[in-house]
């Protein structure tokens, strides 16, 4: 009992393994080729739309290390997976000390060819992870590359349909004008 006179039922927890932030990630839809990743503030792989494990899973000659999670965590720039390691790679050398972006930034990225927008956002709370959402250039600029096509298809019947009625209506005017005369 307490002061108020109510009786302790018990305690609540909600907790989550990285690994299931992981197959939250994983289940959006980023486009075909892009990524959604969660870094900690010192670099540190929280969870990626990729199903890639946060964790360091190479045998270490320490055998204590092998089993401590605290130095088995992967920094993202020595993850696997190429572009998640060429993003944070991007977002350290601009940004030396991550917890210095208080907004959302920015970034574009050149990987094998392929040109990407990245888009770092803090998440503040308690938790304090900066969401990273990377898409490729090809994929955002898709949609506005076939309406803009389909804009120029437009205007190209209606400069035909202009000058067609252009030309029937001088030669209606000009056979007018001769039966006048």
């Amino acid at each position: 009992d307490n002061e108020a006179g109510t009786k302790f039922e018990g305690v609540l927890s909600a907790g989550f393994y990285l690994t299931q932030i992981g197959d939250f990630l994983h289940s959006l839809t980023v486009g075909s080729k892009g990524q959604i990743l969660l870094l900690e503030p010192d670099g540190l792989l929280v969870a990626t739309s990729t199903g890639e494990v946060p964790f360091d899973s190479s045998d270490q000659k320490d055998l204590v290390k092998n089993v401590t999670t605290q130095h088995r965590r992967l920094l993202a720039n020595q993850s696997r997976n190429p572009l998640t390691a060429a993003t944070a790679k991007l977002l350290l050398q601009k940004y030396p000390a991550l917890p210095q972006i208080k907004q959302p930034q920015l970034l574009q990225l050149s990987l094998s060819g392929v040109s990407y927008f990245v888009e770092v956002t803090p998440t503040g709370g308690e938790a304090n992870w900066f969401l990273v959402v990377v898409l490729p250039t090809s994929e955002f600029m898709g949609e506005i590359q076939s309406n803009l096509d389909r804009t120029l298809m437009l205007c190209g019947l209606t400069l035909v349909a202009a000058v067609s009625i252009g030309i029937w209506t001088s030669q209606r005017i000009g056979r007018s004008l001769l039966v006048l005369a």
